[in-house]
């Protein structure tokens, strides 16, 4: 009713649909689409740093090629499993409205919770690590026999390096120490666990005797596991510290351990374990004497 005036009886009965007018003659009818059908989410990588991936490849066509969907209030799109986010639908910048076909999107925004992230474990005593140490100490088992029986490598005084002569015996490899290296948050680093081994072997020839003792460090980087922390979901890389066998003395121990391990204090929370048994591979005979190496757990 305007200034006495009954606008329906002079216009017509007017239906207002969201931004569009439409009278009973000549209707026009927005189209409503819900860009969420269909849409999936998907969850990758490690906790607390996971992504989230957005996938329209299962909605309409229309869609795919004019709604843009974003996360609310996550610059960085990093996550643990639990967070619960709101995706927000509008229209790109490629999308013109047509005037004689109008579309509206039906619903703007949608909540999901973020599942199923695999995570650096803070305990990796339900692990069965079997395996895997089985494999830390072939490594560290090929790594001893080929610096021990190497002339150009250093492992003791003067003599072991240049004489050509020198021969090996009692060389045995120990495990002495398992540490764990779980990341702080933000760090953007892997987590770490480290085996490390104690190297015990004489070498001698015919005018000196030279009793050894040293400390290789295996590492076992990068493994995730279930957020049970019961499974391994990534098998992770094997490697021998840059540090390992730089040492000739027990009395330097805390030296190589502040080099191969204590650096990692800033970004690492360091876990000193029970070293349970490790299984024993098969030893390995070195070729260039007639010593063999054995393996004490």
């Amino acid at each position: 009713m305007v200034g006495g005036t009954n606008l329906t009886s002079f216009f017509g009965e007017w239906k207002f649909h969201y931004t569009f007018s439409e009278s009973k003659s000549g209707l026009i009818t927005a189209e409503e689409i819900d860009p969420f059908e269909n849409l999936e989410l998907t969850y990758t990588g490690v906790a607390p740093e996971g992504d989230v991936n957005i996938n329209p490849n299962k909605c309409t066509s229309f869609v795919q090629n004019y709604v843009f969907f974003s996360i609310e209030g996550y610059e960085n799109n990093i996550f643990s499993s639990g967070d619960k986010i709101t995706v927000l639908a509008e229209f790109n910048m490629y999308y013109a409205e047509d005037p004689e076909a109008p579309v509206v999107l039906s619903v703007l925004e949608k909540q999901y919770t973020v599942s199923g992230l695999d995570v650096y474990p803070s305990d990796v005593s339900k692990l069965d690590l079997t395996t895997v140490m089985s494999d830390m100490y072939d490594t560290a088992n090929a790594y001893v026999i080929d610096r021990v029986y190497s002339k150009n490598t250093f492992n003791g005084n003067n003599i072991w390096q240049y004489n050509s002569d020198i021969e090996v015996k009692d060389l045995v490899i120990t495990s002495h120490e398992l540490i764990y290296l779980q990341p702080k948050i933000n760090s953007e680093k892997s987590n770490k666990m480290v085996i490390v081994y104690k190297i015990t072997y004489t070498a001698y020839n015919t005018k000196y005797t030279e009793n050894v003792e040293t400390y290789i460090a295996v590492e076992y980087i990068g493994f995730t596991t279930d957020e049970a922390m019961t499974e391994i979901k990534y098998a992770g890389e094997i490697e021998v510290n840059y540090y390992s066998m730089d040492i000739a003395n027990p009395e330097e121990y805390a030296s190589f351990y502040n080099k191969a391990i204590g650096v990692n204090t800033e970004t690492h929370i360091i876990q000193t374990l029970v070293l349970p048994n490790a299984p024993v591979a098969s030893t390995e005979t070195a070729t260039e004497t007639a010593a063999e190496t054995e393996v004490v757990t």
